[in-house]
């Protein structure tokens, strides 16, 4: 029962936290920018696979979504 466990692995990951690419949590987060219709977008960066991309969210994070640069 203990090895079921451990061969499950999560397939999901948070936005805000992981890199799309290589779900490294070694990512930085810049300053959030005010964009059109109440929506943030801010800029990330991954510092084990160097990929940059935006995510652009409202003020509550409901829809985020991912915009690669």
């Amino acid at each position: 029962m203990f090895e079921d466990i451990v061969k499950r692995k999560s397939t999901t990951y948070d936005i805000k936290t992981q890199c799309p690419h290589c779900k490294s949590t070694n990512i930085t987060l810049f300053v959030i920018q005010g964009i059109m219709n109440d929506k943030r977008k801010q800029e990330a960066y991954c510092r084990m696979c160097t990929k940059r991309w935006y995510i652009v969210h409202d003020k509550d994070m409901n829809g985020a979504f991912i915009q690669y640069i």
